[in-house]
């Protein structure tokens, strides 16, 4: 990715996977919220609560780097 940021693949992964589905991270003080609301599954909130940390750092990343996808 840009700028030498490094992250974990399965996070980035189930990120990408997300948004594929039509949620929007949106940053917040706390972290990021997911909008639309319900389009989390259970998996879903399970995994990036258990990957809270990595996924707050990934979010912050993309919003500071449109397409990252493109590096």
């Amino acid at each position: 990715m840009r700028h030498g940021f490094v992250a974990e693949r399965d996070v980035l992964e189930r990120l990408w996977s997300i948004e594929a589905r039509g949620a929007s991270f949106v940053i917040t003080e706390t972290g990021f919220d997911v909008t639309p609301q319900g389009i989390l599954t259970h998996g879903d909130r399970a995994f990036l609560l258990a990957h809270l940390d990595e996924a707050k750092r990934i979010v912050n990343y993309e919003a500071d780097n449109p397409h990252p996808r493109d590096a």
